[in-house]
């Protein structure tokens, strides 16, 4: 999953430094592909994001509440 976030970030800023060019040498509303393909590869990144976090935090033990004892028992 980092890998795949790491790709999602490149892409997404790739085609934000692509907008510009693309609507000087073209016209704007090929420049609102490459916004709306940005827009696609940041969610993505934040979708990976969330998926990551998700299987960290399933993966950790939890951890004991403040009014609740190691051992779960209450007494």
């Amino acid at each position: 999953m980092k890998t795949l976030r790491i790709l999602f970030t490149v892409l997404c800023a790739v085609c934000l430094a692509a907008i510009f060019p693309i609507g000087t040498f073209w016209e704007m509303g090929y420049a609102l592909i490459a916004l709306a393909a940005a827009g696609v590869f940041f969610l993505a990144m934040l979708y990976c994001k969330r998926k990551q976090e998700s299987a960290e935090k399933g993966e950790q033990e939890p951890q004991p509440d403040f009014f609740q004892p190691k051992d779960g028992k209450n007494k």
